[in-house]
């Protein structure tokens, strides 16, 4: 759209462009007036080759100072986790073993000792009394021995085996009597003898 004629500041016969700041009057500051120019001149057209250059000087100066800050932080954190920790060490918790303790083998309970065997009754002497020699309460020697001997084998008790005639002894003497038939005096003569001596024999 073009004015024709008239007394305005823009002149006759100019484009008129709606999107274009308006010039300032002829009045105006010159201050304002100076901004105002550099404002018309920063958006009247693409920017020159050398506003590109000076655009990016600063871009790359700014990334530039962003990597050294970069850099920088890491290196300092790194100074400071040597400088506070040192190498790192790995801590092993120890492992107690404990020791396993084997019972010993069990013994056998003790076997009850077996009772020995009786001692085996020697066999008595044969008794020989002499001619009219009688054994009776009071008797001592060999031959009371002897006769004490015969009746523990035949299952008597008269007491020790002592060679001493004693009332145990006597009384041992009539308990074979009476089993054998014979009076029963409790005195060790003839007949007394001789059946002693044939109890043992038929044993």
């Amino acid at each position: 759209m073009v004015r024709h004629g008239g007394d305005d500041d823009w002149g006759v016969g100019e484009e008129d462009d709606w999107f274009a700041e308006p010039r300032p009057p002829e009045d105006a500051p010159p201050a304002r007036r100076q901004q105002q120019e550099e404002r018309q001149q920063r958006t009247a057209g693409p920017p020159t080759a050398k506003e590109i250059g000076q655009r990016r000087l600063a871009v790359a100066g700014g990334l530039a100072a962003l990597a050294v800050i970069v850099v920088a932080g890491i290196l300092i954190a790194r100074a400071v986790g040597d400088d506070g920790g040192g190498e790192a060490t790995s801590v092993t918790t120890p492992t107690t073993s404990v020791p396993v303790v084997t019972p010993p083998p069990a013994t056998p309970p003790p076997s009850a000792t077996p009772t020995p065997p009786p001692a085996p009754t020697p066999p008595a002497a044969p008794v020989d009394l002499p001619e009219g020699v009688r054994l009776a309460v009071g008797s001592e020697g060999d031959d009371v021995r002897a006769v004490q001997q015969a009746l523990v084998n035949l299952g008597y008790t008269p007491g020790d085996v002592d060679g001493i005639y004693g009332a145990t002894t006597e009384a041992a003497v009539i308990a074979f009597q009476n089993a054998s038939g014979l009076e029963a005096d409790g005195i060790v003569g003839t007949e007394t003898l001789a059946a002693l001596q044939s109890a043992l024999d038929a044993g």
